[in-house]
């Protein structure tokens, strides 16, 4: 992926070498790594990096060459959006009305996951979940033989799971310190979208991988039908929840270039909770007949009816670690 190496400093910047304006990312804000507004405008137009839309006043850039799609500036206060609302309520238009309730349509889904993944490699490994949330699929994975381990940036989701007696860390690879080679498999559930430096924490995830360790994504697809017909209104561009959106090509690349070897990519349907598809409908297209089906179904028992939603705009890459 050829605007995935991140540069840390202006010094580190070589103007001698134009193709590295190519390779760069935006993975943070740009006013921390350019202190001259002219290189960082100039970073733009040779990097293709145009304009796309914005969005609940947050403004998407798109990169020509590889198509991520990504918000600048990333939000400062992004993370404080995961707060118990979030997983409870989803009041402020963001998350989960009853994110136990509604996490458990996608079961069959997160099982499926796990049937791909063990025919690589076998199900009684060190298993770190990485955004594990209350840690619904720690339970899954550890009820199938795998030693979990879950890593969780909400202080009250990290707690609900502890309360289950699964051991969760509340932070980010980054903040968390695991030693190198502590896992056989790394899962990143919906996650690597809302990341605010993904080139970093997948590269974390590579270090404390094992050799022969698999990681495992699941994120939006930005190249899908979907998100190309509906644009600015696709239901998973949601600043500032997800920063970075990502396809099946420029991902892969990213997961190549930090030295993973491809295993899978595919699609897989996924199932909601009927509260759960109409509260994202309410949030994402602000139309009044979706929030009043949102409220309508939220916490009662037609709220919880399964139905599937395979719009086939999510994607499921493994990743190899030689």
């Amino acid at each position: 992926m050829r605007c995935i190496q991140i540069k840390n400093s202006l010094i580190a910047f070589r103007k001698s070498e134009p193709k590295d304006l190519v390779n760069l990312i935006f993975f943070k804000p740009l006013a921390i790594y350019f202190n001259n507004l002219d290189i960082f405008w100039k970073s733009f137009f040779i990097n293709k990096i145009i304009f796309f839309t914005k969005k609940n006043s947050y403004n998407f850039y798109k990169c020509n060459n590889c198509g991520l799609i990504f918000i600048f500036p990333v939000p400062k206060n992004h993370l404080k959006i995961y707060s118990q609302d979030y997983f409870s309520g989803a009041q402020k238009g963001f998350g989960y009305v009853d994110y136990e309730i509604d996490k458990k349509a996608m079961s069959s889904t997160l099982n499926f996951y796990l049937d791909k993944i063990e025919k690589f490699i076998p199900n009684n490994g060190k298993l770190l979940d990485v955004g594990t949330a209350t840690g619904f699929f720690m339970e899954l994975a550890k009820q199938r033989g795998w030693k979990v381990q879950g890593l969780e940036i909400s202080e009250y989701a990290a707690q609900k799971a502890r309360e289950k007696g699964l051991n969760v860390v509340t932070g980010t690879l980054e903040s968390a310190n695991f030693k190198e080679g502590s896992f056989n498999l790394i899962t990143f559930w919906d996650i690597v979208e809302h990341l605010s430096n993904p080139k970093l924490t997948l590269s974390l995830a590579y270090r404390i991988l094992e050799k022969d360790g698999v990681i495992a994504i699941n994120t939006p697809d930005s190249e899908s039908f979907i998100a190309k017909l509906l644009n600015r209104r696709w239901h998973l561009m949601i600043p500032p929840e997800h920063l970075f959106l990502f396809n099946p090509k420029n991902l892969g690349s990213l997961l190549k270039e930090i030295g993973f070897e491809i295993l899978f990519v595919g699609k897989i349907g996924k199932k909601f909770t009927l509260q759960y598809a109409t509260q994202i409908l309410a949030n994402t297209q602000k139309l009044f007949i979706f929030n009043w089906m949102a409220k309508f179904f939220a916490n009662n028992f037609l709220g919880r009816l399964i139905i599937p939603f395979s719009l086939r705009d999510n994607f499921f890459i493994l990743g190899y670690k030689k």
